[in-house]
């Protein structure tokens, strides 16, 4: 058994070359360095045609060289495409940058070229493949991009796995496999495990610009907008549908077609309050083929409450006092409410919703981060229900450590219960993110009349740790299911005859969907309308 150790190797794509000067031999192509890869990193080309006489052919210093991470080479193999994983964590760089390795002779290496993807990630594992190249970059997904040119690839389709954050750490997509004879493209993530897609360069897309629905009123006719966008296919506009699962089961929607092609108008219709409906679009190509939004649907759907409630019962912008008390063992760095200075020292540079304010660690050009020790805001009590609902917020969590014991926990009391840790976070990320915990039949704690946040940031001693955290944007949604009567035409809180007359003088009328007596939402007047009235009839709110 022969080895050759002059260097650390990370990752080695080795190739055995049928052709041209290099025939005949074997040709590892090496990202590699000394003390475990950052001293003098580099790609090193090594020829391991004669295990008893393995010697380096070359090698080349790229720009701004950090961690000579892993590479692959072009399927013409006249260029290898090299990813440095420390580039981007190092500011090096201040994009996701992939260096291009002109290999057409590997007795005389260089670099030639860059490209990326105009975010902050890490990149990570790329391989090629049908003249497509496929890199996985950490928080920002798979990336592909097309190769034609090789020196300026273009990318063409990708899938953000970690859609949170496109920062530089080290979270999301680890390594990709696109060569599966299925056309079936592996993505290993860390946080999500193995996730299976496909290439669809050509595809039809849902854009729902007009927002999702929240919450979905139980009485009926919330819409939800959608328009089709077609990307190199056509799609059959009479195959477009909603599908809504709530408790009793699936309803399949038809659409109202607007006057603009591809624009969508969709009724759902009466749900039963309390509830969370989960739901998704659908249609299919001519030929057959079928897309949905979200893609993984039905495993994966948008959700929404079922609640009387037309929008959030309590929102705070961090504009004024609404009555936080602030608490902790630090006396360096504690809580204050302001607009951040942007002084650089992992602190947000703003705040998360553009008002101006927010909660944060410290503030000031002086400011230096959270002393030793903790540091804690609490609410005042905030309005909620007993039927649950959910409350967002936004936050910011970074530092100079990767590694360390600090963390930010977010507590949560629930009416007269007792405090409870509903999130920690220990991630450093110079990025703001937003948070939901629902409360509720169907959440992580129960309704209530009223629920307390308190918000704790820790930084040890030991940890070394230059620690920031910000909070800002809370908002409350809570569902309300006060009892109306359906069929109630006249508005007089009964259903009674006067709404039956009502109803008989629409009865078999083409009418603006929902309107009226189109209780179930489908733009006519019909028996199916009546069934619902017949239902409802006797009603007193």
């Amino acid at each position: 058994m022969a080895q050759y150790n002059q260097f650390y190797v990370h990752d080695a794509q080795i190739v055995s070359y049928t052709s041209g000067p290099f025939a005949g031999r074997e040709i590892a192509f090496c990202c590699s360095g000394f003390n475990g890869g950052g001293t003098n990193t580099r790609l090193r080309i090594v020829d391991v045609t004669d295990k008893g006489n393995i010697f380096q052919v070359s090698s080349v210093a790229y720009s701004a060289r950090s961690y000579c991470h892993q590479g692959w080479l072009s399927e013409d193999r006249q260029y290898f495409y090299l990813n440095d994983e420390l580039d981007e964590l190092d500011n090096l760089v201040t994009t996701t940058t992939t260096r291009v390795i002109d290999v057409s002779d590997i007795e005389n290496p260089s670099e030639i070229g860059t490209f990326g993807t105009g975010l902050n990630s890490i990149d990570h594992n790329l391989y090629t493949h049908d003249g497509m190249i496929f890199q996985t970059n950490y928080t920002s997904g798979l990336r592909v991009f097309d190769g034609a040119d090789p020196l300026n690839p273009t990318e063409v389709a990708w899938i953000d796995t970690y859609p949170s954050s496109n920062g530089a750490t080290f979270n999301g997509a680890w390594s990709n496999y696109p060569y599966l004879p299925s056309g079936n493209i592996l993505i290993s993530d860390i946080q999500q495990g193995l996730i299976v897609v496909r290439l669809a360069i050509d595809r039809i897309e849902f854009d729902l610009h007009q927002g999702l629905p929240q919450p979905i009123d139980p009485d009926g006719c919330t819409v939800v907008h959608a328009q089709v966008e077609e990307v190199g296919l056509e799609h059959d506009p009479a195959t477009v549908r909603l599908f809504v699962e709530h408790e009793g089961g699936v309803n399949e929607i038809v659409p109202v077609m607007l006057p603009a092609f591809g624009d969508y108008d969709f009724y759902v219709g009466e749900l039963a309050c309390g509830q969370t409906a989960r739901y998704w679009l659908e249609c299919y190509t001519p030929e057959g083929v079928r897309f949905r939004s979200p893609s993984q649907a039905p495993l994966v759907a948008y959700e929404s409450f079922v609640s009387q409630s037309d929008g959030p019962i309590f929102s705070d912008d961090l504009e004024t006092d609404t009555g936080w008390i602030q608490t902790g063992t630090a006396t360096e760095g504690v809580w204050v409410r302001g607009v951040p200075s942007n002084n650089g020292l992992e602190d947000p540079p703003s705040d998360y919703d553009g008002s101006g304010s927010c909660y944060l660690t410290g503030n000031g050009p002086s400011d230096t981060g959270l002393g030793f020790g903790t540091t804690m805001i609490q609410t005042a009590p905030i309005p909620f229900s007993p039927l649950g609902g959910s409350l967002t917020y936004a936050y910011w969590y970074n530092g100079t450590h990767p590694v360390s014991l600090d963390k930010m926990r977010v507590h949560i009391k629930v009416g007269t219960g007792v405090w409870k840790v509903a999130r920690v976070y220990n991630t450093i990320e110079a990025a703001w993110h937003t948070e939901t915990i629902v409360l509720g039949p169907e959440g992580e704690y129960p309704g209530a009349d009223e629920i307390r946040l308190r918000f704790e940031v820790e930084n040890f001693a030991v940890s070394n740790n230059t620690l920031e955290a910000a909070i800002d944007a809370i908002e409350v949604l809570a569902i309300e299911c006060d009892f109306e009567c359906v069929a109630d035409l006249d508005g007089s809180g009964i259903t009674d005859v006067f709404d039956f007359t009502i109803f008989a003088n629409d009865f078999g009328s083409v009418v603006e969907v929902c309107s009226g007596a189109d209780f179930d939402a489908d733009g006519v007047v019909t028996v199916l309308d009546f069934t619902i009235l017949s239902g409802d009839f006797g009603c007193v709110e």
